[in-house]
């Protein structure tokens, strides 16, 4: 009962969301995902169909959405919920990333749109699994790959924070 008095409650935000989602994937000119280094790609949050062949993490960083039941099928999948243009907190994103760093298959990183929440966990993958050496070479890389990220103020230090006090 008391999830459908919270559905009942948060609709109107959620309604936006999912209306805004599907305005944005319609109407922006830009890859469903792209591929970022050997095994991880990143990107919106797609449907079934749409996802890179081969994946075996699914990595999911919205709070706003569920992950379609098809889309899990035959993979693994982490899920740190975080809100549009927020932040994790700093353990369990060092959590997340060691994990996906340590991943042997394919994985798929993302949120809603593939610009904030999912540009923020896969740079520091690449710093993690050593394919840059701090925060801005890892955003170029990523960048190059995928113009439209745009990081916050406050993904920017997170990122940053995790990078400069990770023991070498």
């Amino acid at each position: 009962m008391k999830y459908i008095v919270l559905f009942i409650i948060l609709f109107p935000y959620l309604l936006f969301c999912w209306g805004f989602w599907h305005l944005q994937r319609r109407f922006l000119k830009e890859d469903c995902y792209n591929y970022i280094a050997p095994g991880l790609w990143m990107g919106r949050r797609a449907f079934v169909d749409e996802l890179p062949a081969d994946i075996s993490l699914l990595v999911d960083l919205t709070a706003e959405f569920p992950e379609p039941k098809e889309a899990l099928e035959g993979k693994d999948y982490l899920c740190l919920p975080t809100l549009d243009a927020h932040v994790p907190g700093e353990g369990e994103f060092r959590a997340l990333v060691q994990k996906i760093a340590d991943w042997q298959g394919n994985v798929y990183i993302h949120c809603a749109i593939g610009h904030g929440r999912s540009a923020t966990v896969a740079p520091a993958v690449l710093m993690a699994r050593g394919l840059a050496t701090n925060a801005q070479e890892a955003e170029a890389i990523l960048k190059k790959a995928r113009p439209w990220i745009k990081l916050n103020q406050a993904q920017r230090q997170l990122l940053e924070t995790v990078v400069y006090s990770t023991p070498k």
